[in-house]
């Protein structure tokens, strides 16, 4: 009895929380922790050939992550500019309120930029987040789609999580 204890302690400190290498797009991989409930998949009502990377709280769909290559070299005020005016160009009163931001960097180094977004499209609030990962050669908005505003601060940290292990490849 003491012999199984002892091997059932010893399985259990001997368990990691193993993580996965996903390719967001060609060049752009993620690994993020075991212990997150995230999956890598093709999800009703987008593009059926990609798989979208798409965090859950039990069995209900919290976020999901839609990823847009675009060319380096610009500045990043360019960029950002870039997407606030596409943004305000179909929400009402074109006002869009930046409700957060901030940078991190990743493990390898990589500086990421952030900012939430909100605005009003059709009587519709929707709010999304924006990481904007960038080299001279190659820009990435990671563009995060929550599915409940109330754990707002909580996908923002997944999605920090999960960014901080990107690799540009």
């Amino acid at each position: 009895m003491k012999k199984m204890i002892v091997g059932v302690v010893v399985c259990l400190l001997s368990m990691q929380a193993f993580s996965e290498d996903w390719n967001l797009t060609r060049q752009l991989m993620v690994s993020p922790s075991g212990d997150m409930d995230v999956t890598f998949q093709v999800i009703e009502g987008f593009d059926p050939d990609e798989k979208l990377l798409v965090g859950w709280v039990g069995e209900d769909m919290d976020y999901a992550f839609v990823v847009d290559e675009q060319p380096g070299g610009q500045k990043e005020g360019k960029h950002w500019k870039g997407i606030e005016k596409e943004l305000m160009s179909s929400a009402d009163s074109k006002k869009l309120e930046v409700l957060n931001e901030g940078q991190y960097t990743t493990d390898l180094g990589l500086p990421v930029n952030y900012k939430i977004y909100s605005w009003l499209d059709g009587g519709e609030e929707y709010t999304q987040v924006f990481h904007l990962l960038k080299t001279e050669k190659v820009a990435y908005w990671v563009v995060v789609n929550p599915l409940d505003n109330a754990r707002l601060m909580s996908i923002l940290d997944d999605s920090i999580k999960i960014l901080k292990t990107a690799e540009i490849l």
